[in-house]
């Protein structure tokens, strides 16, 4: 996942890109079921070598990330037949 850091203090919104295992098809992720934190993304895209790219508002991270330099950043979703999709990454959090 990128980017590895994540500062809280600076409002506003953050792109992050998720790279998914062999196997899976990010096309079939319901877009309006993933959360990070409780956020709901601004924006999800397929990039064409299909990886993620989704955007959140700092804001709307309700109750973490906590702050710390190898914190798990966890994103969770649905595909269209209802399985779980799941990804995180231990990224740097910098409080505000």
């Amino acid at each position: 996942m990128d980017p590895q850091a994540l500062n809280l203090g600076s409002h506003g919104e953050f792109t992050i890109t998720i790279s998914l295992n062999s196997g899976y098809d990010p096309n079939l992720i319901l877009a309006a079921s993933v959360r990070a934190y409780g956020a709901a993304p601004l924006s999800f895209k397929v990039k064409g070598n299909g990886d993620l790219m989704i955007k959140f508002n700092r804001d709307d991270l309700v109750g973490g990330p906590p702050v710390g330099d190898s914190v798990p950043f966890i994103v969770t979703g649905l595909y269209q037949d209802g399985s779980v999709f799941q990804g995180w990454d231990y990224i740097k959090v910098l409080g505000e």
